[in-house]
């Protein structure tokens, strides 16, 4: 998706006058669809449409991955029973697996170490979406092959015949080229694979609500835990603004919100955030509240990391540069032009880059090379605290920035330029061309009284008593 996320929007909600076109079973696939155009699986050379190959010869695939994958898969099922046993417990913790570690050397759980303390470790089971180093809970990658290969049910048999018939009506309006439905299946098939999943691990388990960050991409999840009486909540991760695709939805999908597939509840880091949602059609009042800052925030590095920060730096002020996923190309050609322009100028400062959690470092092995950048995998809010000029596009990183009244850049890229101009609307962040230096470019420094009074970020301690207050009778059909 080439297009910025407003003109995305546009384009997009032009071509309908009812969304309910997206309508399946007792739901609407309209998010689903919204994944597979922005994720663009097409160029990102995703292919798995299963479900919409003739069943005969997906009945004789299916058993032929089981054979190959035998192993594997027996493997999966006997995690399967092992997490069944330990999820006789009131709340499911849906973990990205980011690590924060504390200043006595433990590792804990970035997003839910102080919610699983308030709720009690004993009342919470944890799946990690992807590989972690931390031990409790289980990980979905070996999870995901007890269901994946299974022979299709029945159940399975309608559910697919369903979707095939909401996927032909989309097709019929000839408003989608070859490549949107093409990525359109791969999203639906995506969506089915991630249900099914889902609906055989939530199957007869105490579980009520599960909290997760991120509603977007996680249709099938959400789906499964509406079928199984499971409150679903989201916890506010990243940015939300009036530009975005999956947040502050426009009029037309308020027909269709209860069924397309949103959480249950959202809970935001403060009032401002919550302000912003409601004017989406997304969501009803009562479904948005602040949580305050949940996450595992602390300034600890250990003394060999600030060691050798200490060293790369010397006595020279520090630039960092905070990176997001998908734009590594766009970043690594600006950091290239800056180091050059720092060393041909005889600028006293050195470039810290510090790439997105969900980033692998190995992307960046460019940047290596450049004698005054270091990449560094640090606390950023450590990094924060240390740096003199900030340079990211649009993270909420330039939000966390503003608490340690660092000198924020966004560096515009034309496809999110719709997001850019809107934190320097704000006064967030400057705006930095590709050939600018942020040393020479001197922005207002917003200071953290002024964040404060924005409310980007509450105090958890006053808010947490509504993790266990959550009234699931208020938002189960």
């Amino acid at each position: 998706m080439t297009a910025t996320f407003s003109t995305f929007n546009a384009k997009f909600y032009s071509k309908f006058t009812d969304l309910k076109v997206f309508d399946c079973e007792e739901y609407n696939l309209l998010k689903v669809v919204l994944d597979g155009l922005k994720v663009d699986y097409f160029n990102r050379g995703i292919t798995n449409q299963t479900i919409f190959k003739n069943q005969y010869i997906v009945t004789f695939l299916l058993f032929a991955k089981r054979m190959k994958y035998f192993y594997e898969i027996k493997q999966a099922q006997h995690f399967c029973k092992y997490v069944s046993s330990g999820m006789d417990v009131p709340y499911l913790l849906f973990d990205n697996g980011r690590v924060a570690e504390k200043q006595n050397g433990i590792k804990v759980s970035f997003y839910f170490n102080k919610i699983e303390n308030y709720l009690g470790p004993e009342n919470c089971y944890t799946i990690y979406q992807s590989r972690t180093t931390l031990k409790k809970g289980i990980e979905v990658g070996r999870l995901f092959m007890a269901t994946l290969f299974k022979r299709y049910t029945k159940d399975d048999r309608v559910f697919i015949a369903n979707l095939k018939n909401t996927y032909r009506n989309i097709e019929n309006l000839q408003v989608f080229n070859i490549n949107e439905l093409y990525n359109i299946r791969v999203g639906i098939n995506k969506f089915f694979d991630e249900f099914r999943f889902w609906n055989f691990i939530l199957k007869n388990k105490a579980i009520k609500i599960a909290l997760f960050q991120g509603h977007y991409h996680r249709e099938g999840f959400i789906l499964a835990l509406r079928r199984h009486k499971i409150a679903s909540v989201e916890l506010q991760h990243g940015l939300i603004a009036n530009e975005d695709i999956f947040y502050i939805f426009p009029p037309i999908v308020k027909t269709v919100a209860a069924r397309a597939l949103f959480p249950d509840k959202i809970f935001t880091y403060g009032s401002h955030w919550a302000e912003l949602l409601r004017k989406g059609a997304e969501f009803r009042d009562d479904q948005i509240d602040v949580l305050g800052v949940y996450q595992e925030l602390n300034n600890f590095v250990s003394n060999r990391d600030r060691d050798n920060l200490d060293k790369f730096l010397g006595n020279d002020p520090m630039i960092l540069i905070t990176t997001q996923t998908f734009l590594h190309e766009e970043f690594i050609e600006y950091i290239i032009w800056l180091s050059n322009d720092l060393i041909k100028k005889s600028i006293k400062a050195k470039i810290v880059v510090k790439n997105h959690p969900s980033e692998k470092s190995v992307v960046y092995q460019k940047i290596n090379s450049l004698k005054n950048v270091k990449l560094v995998s640090m606390n950023t809010e450590y990094l924060l605290s240390r740096c003199i000029w900030h340079v990211s596009c649009y993270s909420t990183t330039l939000y966390d920035a503003t608490r340690h009244r660092c000198k924020n850049f966004s560096l515009l890229i034309s496809k999110y330029a719709d997001y850019v101009e809107s934190f320097v609307k704000s006064g967030i962040s400057a705006l930095i061309n590709k050939n600018e230096n942020p040393v020479e470019i001197d922005p207002v420094v917003i200071s953290k009284n002024n964040t404060t009074s924005l409310m980007l970020y509450e105090d958890f301690e006053y808010h947490k008593h509504k993790l266990s207050s959550i009234r699931i009778n208020n938002f189960l059909p």
